[in-house]
């Protein structure tokens, strides 16, 4: 993405520290937090196996079918239903079949259950631009939850006719047994699927372009801001840990994370990503961790077995590590940039701009 060369082009890093020191600089900055807020994305539903937006093998393993019409990976099929080559039953047989394996299918891996058992005592929030559901199968609390892109779970009218959303699992349940495994494909264009209110086409209510309906997501968001407001207000210890967010939606993500990250008072920052770490060098209390959602588990064993006083004792060590570490970063916030084209680095504004 253009934001994610110019944030390499321009080197705009703080330089991560070791594993032993990473993990335990979050266990304490954890320990600390009056109050978390989470932001996941892709990165945190990766899944041995089940890759299919990035591995070409999990892809073929899963939709065989599709190799035919020159698609690789899920990724690629973003667009799959704007694709005039490829009859609407292959399209919904595949859509249908991806419906189901991305919000259906399987459970929430460990890792959704390690992040949950670290919070669960904490006042958080959750934002994901994951449209799977797993935060909400994992047992994160529903009002505090909030999925801009949406969920596979609904499905609406891609006109759209109507601000109303569907369940999807009926239409799924309905149709998927139909659904020929090795081609993707349905037996006739009468089972593609329609839309209830005017008989037009639909699509998930994943957001895909100026059609996605996000008025049910609205409460949602208010609640999150209304939330971040009393943070702010209360002047407490804040945490934001951002996990396996890159550069595909980094104006619902990242961006609005760093906005949030220099707003806020007594405010620390985790970004976590094996691809994607990097973090401004003058974002105060900011650590960029190259790894993936596994160092949780060291985070909780760390807390399960290491007394907070001996934790403490460590703390003043690691930020200075930390500090030092910034001092040999080099480069620019290019949240300025950002700011020139666009006119604003708003955290609220970001989050506005997702209701249009």
């Amino acid at each position: 993405s253009t934001w994610g060369e110019h944030s390499r082009i321009t080197a705009i890093a703080t330089m991560a520290l070791v594993h032993e020191d990473s993990v335990h600089l979050i266990a304490n900055w954890l320990s600390l937090a009056d109050h978390v807020l989470i932001c996941a994305g892709a990165g945190m539903s990766a899944n041995d196996g089940h890759n299919v937006y990035v591995s070409r093998e999990d892809f073929a393993k899963a939709y065989p079918g599709m190799k035919k019409y020159g698609y690789r990976t899920s990724y690629e099929c973003m667009g799959l239903i704007m694709d005039n080559n490829i009859p609407d039953t292959v399209k919904w047989g595949y859509q249908i079949s991806h419906m189901h394996n991305m919000r259906y299918a399987r459970a929430p891996h460990s890792g959704y259950n390690t992040l949950l058992e670290l919070v669960s005592s904490k006042d958080y929030f959750v934002l994901t631009s994951n449209v799977d559901g797993q935060f909400h199968e994992a047992g994160f609390a529903d009002d505090r939850l909030y999925v801009p892109q949406g969920d596979w779970q609904w499905y609406q009218c891609r006109r759209p006719c109507t601000r109303q959303v569907w369940d999807s699992k009926p239409m799924i349940d309905r149709l998927l047994p139909l659904i020929d495994p090795a081609t993707q494909t349905l037996p006739s264009l009468d089972l593609v699927p329609r839309c209830p209110n005017c008989n037009g086409p639909i699509f998930g209510n994943v957001r895909g372009g100026d059609w996605f309906v996000h008025d049910h997501l609205t409460p949602q968001q208010q609640r999150m801001i209304e939330w971040l407001d009393r943070v702010k207000e209360s002047q407490e210890r804040l945490l934001i840990l951002e996990i396996g967010a890159g550069f595909n939606t980094p104006t619902v993500t990242r961006f609005p994370m760093e906005s949030i990250a220099r707003a806020f008072p007594n405010t620390t920052f985790v970004r976590i990503n094996p691809t994607d770490p990097l973090v401004p060098a003058n974002l105060p209390r900011a650590l960029s961790v190259p790894e993936g959602h596994s160092i949780l588990v060291d985070v909780h064993q760390v807390l399960n077995t290491t007394p907070i006083s001996q934790l403490r004792v460590q703390l003043e060590t690691l930020e200075r590590k930390l500090i030092e570490a910034k001092k040999i970063s080099q480069g620019a916030d290019f949240s300025l940039a950002f700011q020139q084209r666009y006119g604003h680095f708003d955290w609220r504004t970001f989050f506005m701009n997702l209701r249009e």
